[in-house]
This record gives C-alpha cells, sequence and structure tokens, in this order.
C-alpha cells in the first residue's frame, strides 16, 4: 500500500514539475505561485499538498531550489 501511495505522491510533483517547465509564458502557475521576497529576492514557491516547491524563474527555464514540508522554516533550508 505504502509504494502505491508513494509513486502517486511522487507522480504529483513530477506533474507539477513538468507544468511549470511548459508554463513559463502562460501564467498558469500565477493563481497558485506566491512571491517570496521575504526569504530571498526572486524567490517563488507553490504548495502541493503537504509540502511546498520553492524555485525561481530564469530567462529560459525554472530552477527548483528546495522542496521543504511544509512546517519547515523555509528561512532555515533555502540558500
Amino acid at each position: 500500500m505504502w509504494k502505491t501511495t508513494e509513486k502517486s505522491y511522487l507522480g504529483l510533483f513530477e506533474q507539477s514539475f513538468r507544468a511549470l517547465a511548459t508554463s513559463q509564458n502562460d501564467n498558469i502557475f500565477s493563481a497558485i505561485t506566491q512571491v517570496r521576497d521575504e526569504i530571498d529576492k526572486g524567490l517563488m514557491s507553490y504548495r502541493i499538498e503537504r509540502h511546498v516547491v520553492y524555485y525561481r524563474e530564469l530567462k529560459q527555464e525554472f530552477l527548483i531550489i528546495r522542496v521543504l514540508h511544509s512546517q519547515m522554516n523555509p528561512e532555515k533550508h533555502t540558500p
């Protein structure tokens, strides 16, 4: 049972990363993305269930910085 749940949960991340990669000019993520300048200028985040994905938008790609559990302090765990 755990392996099926684990695969499904990891699949959510894979789907979100693909969607992020293909949405660079579509603003699909604008509704769920938060600008996190209070942590570091240019840092952005979005939530996937119990985790938060921190990333930066570069000229031609997105750079995933960290994936943290929502209870973790991002100021301690992001560059």
